[in-house]
């Protein structure tokens, strides 16, 4: 059932992930990316070196 919300939340609001200054970890995105069935996924390092993914769409 989280698995199911997150999932929502993520289809609702077609939101970029990032931590800011401290970037993001390769756990984060893959818990973005493993939730991101029906979207698009995307990951890429921002100007300032941090990690940052997206699930778009759905």
């Amino acid at each position: 059932m989280k698995i199911l919300s997150l999932f929502l939340v993520l289809l609702v609001s077609a939101c970029t992930y990032s931590a800011g200054d401290n970037g993001v970890n390769r756990q984060d995105c893959s818990q973005v990316e493993r939730v991101c069935i029906h979207g698009v996924y995307s990951e890429w390092f921002q100007e300032n070196g941090d990690l940052a993914c997206t699930c778009v769409g759905g």
